[in-house]
């Protein structure tokens, strides 16, 4: 579980039609936070789940 620090910020946009959009911000990112990521959303309702990837992209400069 993720918890909000300097580093993590999240953030909520509600929708339409009992909708809502969750945002993470990761700032100073290293090695270690590289991987894969979950949000799990749980009501009365019901429950949903998304999950991404996030990749390193390495430069080769060549003098």
């Amino acid at each position: 579980m993720i918890v909000r620090s300097p580093k993590y910020f999240m953030e909520e946009e509600t929708g339409p039609y009992y909708t809502a959009i969750m945002y993470l911000t990761i700032k100073d990112i290293h090695k270690s936070d590289l991987g894969g990521y979950k949000c799990v959303s749980k009501n009365s309702i019901g429950d949903a789940e998304g999950t991404i990837r996030l990749y390193g992209m390495y430069q080769v400069f060549i003098i």
